[in-house]
């Protein structure tokens, strides 16, 4: 016969629910470093595509000069372009076709996030 612990079944208070809640608790968003520089990722939108071009459109508030933009292209020569996790079949960047919806496909970066959420919604993979 098993000894029953008296918690099983029970409603367990979170020792970090109240800073949650109340919003005190610090998330990894919250926190700023000086010269800190943010990324975002670009991704597909639909299965077994061919990416055909990448247009980086004029948006309001965004100095494209300004922000680092990295797609496949920028991969040297030589260069892996992939991550293994089974095999080396996982890319970092897709460049000529997607195999799946989300895949990456620009990386941006940049000290101010307001500027690359704009600058992410302004791209365009034709």
């Amino acid at each position: 016969m098993t000894s029953r612990k008296p918690w099983i079944g029970q409603s367990v208070r979170r020792r970090d629910g109240r800073a949650k809640l109340t919003g005190q608790t610090k998330y990894i968003d919250d926190i700023e470093f000086p010269d800190l520089i943010h990324g975002i990722t670009v991704r597909s939108r639909g299965p077994r595509s061919r990416i055909r071009g990448i247009q980086f459109e004029n948006a309001p508030g965004v100095r494209w000069d300004e922000i680092t933009v990295v797609t496949a292209q920028d991969i040297p020569v030589g260069g892996h372009n992939y991550i293994a996790m089974i095999q080396n079949d996982q890319l970092v960047l897709a460049a000529d076709l997607t195999s799946h919806p989300e895949e990456a496909v620009v990386l941006l970066a940049h000290p101010d996030k307001g500027m690359l959420e704009a600058a992410r919604l302004a791209v365009r993979i034709e």
